[in-house]
């Protein structure tokens, strides 16, 4: 099943960025996505200053975009802490 998962993230980047097939960069990008998820609960801590909901957002768009296209913009937390959210 794992390689299925693997696949339909590969089609999916591949369907994303086309440009991507005759490099075939759709399996290892799907593959460093996953790394990235996997190794979350080494250091993640939800509320501590991140939560589930505002972490999200920010793999998807470190991973569609880069790290120089990452969109951040503070919220304030009902708590009164402030963090960011793309």
């Amino acid at each position: 099943i794992e390689r299925e998962v693997v696949g339909h993230f590969a089609r999916a980047i591949a369907a994303t960025r086309p440009e991507l097939e005759p490099a075939s960069l759709d399996k290892p990008l799907a593959m460093l996505l996953f790394g990235m998820i996997n190794w979350l609960f080494t250091w993640f801590k939800p509320g501590q200053p991140l939560d589930y909901p505002t972490l999200a957002p920010l793999v998807a768009d470190l991973f569609l975009n880069g790290v120089s296209g990452l969109h951040i913009t503070p919220v304030i937390r009902p708590e009164g802490e402030q963090t960011h959210v793309t």
